[in-house]
């Protein structure tokens, strides 16, 4: 760079300008370059791309495999938000709005309803960071999760208030064999199960999270669509935690035998107070 002034030269000697490795965080990220080398690693892959979140994931994933008229097959017990985008044509305005980005053809075209430049994908640096700090413990707490959800689904299925505990690490599961095959350290640290008290909504605790999907995060769907889903008025979900078995077992399974023959609105204003007052 010697024809170049001091200025230009303090800020890029040293650059090859041709095949610097990192420009603008929206194509790469010396941060997130790491932890997309490290997920390839893990996972035995040849590349990989982080993205803001799952949807972005998603999105980026049926943006590079359809074009506009490809047709998407997607099993009816999906994420929610998963199977929602799709069905109102995420694909197909993708596949035409991105490249539509002049104000005339917009305009133009009846079917157009906006112009989109940048899906907005990319991952934050310091999102990035704390995900490479989570990976290094990632096998120790998934140990312990899923330790802990087979040993609480296993309690469950000896209760008498629960009719049935669906969980992929039981032999009777229809799944299991499948289970075994794709994760054959444990299914998780989800659990699920049936009861016949189903007016509880939530109940949280740092590390363990008992739901009601019915009541709470799919209670927008129609109680035909819920039983079809697999999660009708009855299921509790777990998201269970690192703390001890025992604990989790008596402390939140007391908790759930006692709110739940409340009405929702005493069960949701007792679980705060509990929260809120706890030692």
């Amino acid at each position: 760079m010697d024809g170049y002034s001091f200025d230009t030269q303090a800020i890029h000697a040293g650059i090859d300008i041709e095949n610097r490795p990192f420009n603008t965080s929206r194509v790469n990220n010396p941060t997130v370059d790491p932890l997309e080398k490290r997920l390839t690693a893990l996972k035995g892959g040849i590349a990989a791309i982080a993205t803001s979140s799952g949807s972005s994931a998603i999105l980026t994933h049926a943006l590079s495999l359809c074009k506009r008229g490809d047709e998407v097959v997607l099993p009816y017990k999906l994420y929610g938000g998963t199977n929602h985008a799709f069905r109102i044509g995420t694909h197909d305005w993708a596949s035409k709005g991105c490249s539509s980005t002049q104000q005339t053809q917009r305009t133009s075209n009846p079917n157009s309803k906006t112009a989109i430049r940048e899906s907005g994908a990319c991952l934050s640096p310091f999102a990035a960071w704390q995900i490479l700090q989570g990976i290094e413990t990632l096998g120790v707490r998934m140990e312990r999760h899923t330790r802990n959800a087979l040993a609480l689904a296993q309690w469950l299925q000896q209760q008498d208030t629960v009719e049935s505990v669906p969980h992929p690490g039981f032999s009777h599961h229809p799944t299991y064999e499948v289970a075994q095959l794709l994760m054959p350290k444990g299914s998780g640290g989800m659990v699920l199960f049936a009861m016949n008290l189903p007016t509880i909504a939530a109940m949280w605790d740092v590390r363990t999270l008992v739901i009601n999907p019915a009541f709470s995060i799919q209670s927008q769907l129609s109680k035909d669509t819920l039983i079809q889903n697999g999660s009708p008025d009855n299921v509790v979900r777990v998201s269970v935690g690192l703390k001890d078995i025992q604990y989790i077992i008596h402390g939140r399974w007391h908790g759930i035998k006692f709110v739940a023959p409340l009405k929702l609105s005493e069960s949701l204003s007792l679980l705060r107070w509990q929260t809120l007052h706890k030692p």
